[in-house]
């Protein structure tokens, strides 16, 4: 019964700590002519991290550890995802035809 106590107690603690893991995400924001888009909002799918892009398109957040994919979104811009696969996130936003 004490065994089955601390493996549960154990379990919990891990769970625990694996929910608080963070990851930094760092990235750029540009449009199609490679010029910086700020106030566009990076959001972390499945985690409630959120970041806006400087005026010079950089952003920076902390996203959950299981994140795997990062959104953004601009108003004029059609919203883009892209996968978490190495240290910097490089986002080039397309204009939405409907505002140009």
């Amino acid at each position: 019964m004490k065994r089955a106590i601390i493996t549960i107690i154990f379990t919990l603690f891990a769970i625990a700590s694996y929910a608080q893991a963070k990851q930094s995400v760092n990235g750029f924001v540009y449009n199609g002519d490679g010029i910086p888009i700020a106030g566009a909002i990076i959001k972390a799918v499945g985690d409630s991290a959120v970041a806006k892009s400087a005026q010079d398109g950089s952003f920076e957040m902390q996203a959950a550890q299981h994140c795997n994919f990062v959104e953004a979104s601009c108003e004029g811009y059609i919203s883009a995802r892209v996968e978490l696969t190495g240290t910097i996130v490089l986002f080039r936003l397309k204009v939405n035809k409907k505002y140009a």
